[in-house]
C-alpha cells in the first residue's frame, strides 16, 4: 500500500491536489522552481517533495529564490513586455512618446 501512496503524480494529479490550474503548474515549475521531474514529455511529481516546498513558501511570489538571488522586489519582473522593453514593477507604466529622450517612467 505504502508504493501506491509514494507513486509519480502527474500535472493533473498535482493540480487537483493542490486546486490549481495546469497553467499555475508549469509557471511554477519555471519561475518558483517547484519540485518536478521530467520523464520524456511528462512532467512527474512525488507529493511529499510538493508538500515541503508549499510548507517552504516556494509558491509565495516575494519568496521566488530567483527573484530573491536578483535582489529583486516581489513585483519586478526581468521579463520583457510585449513591445520587447522590461516589464516595470506595478503602478508603473513606460511613456513611449517620451521614447526619443530615453524614454520615461510615469508612476501612478
Amino acid at each position: 500500500m505504502a508504493e501506491l501512496e509514494d507513486r509519480w503524480l502527474s500535472v493533473d494529479e498535482i493540480r487537483k491536489y493542490l486546486g490549481v490550474s495546469n497553467d499555475t503548474v508549469y509557471k511554477w515549475i519555471d519561475r518558483y522552481d517547484m519540485p518536478a521531474h521530467r520523464m520524456g514529455r511528462l512532467w512527474k511529481f512525488k507529493k511529499d517533495e510538493v508538500d515541503e516546498w508549499v510548507k517552504a513558501g516556494g509558491a509565495d511570489q516575494g519568496s521566488c529564490p530567483a527573484r530573491m538571488a536578483r535582489n529583486l522586489p516581489a513585483e519586478v519582473s526581468t521579463q520583457t513586455g510585449n513591445q520587447g522593453g522590461p516589464l516595470l514593477p506595478v503602478g508603473q507604466r513606460h511613456d513611449p512618446a517620451d521614447a526619443a529622450a530615453g524614454g520615461r517612467t510615469i508612476r501612478g
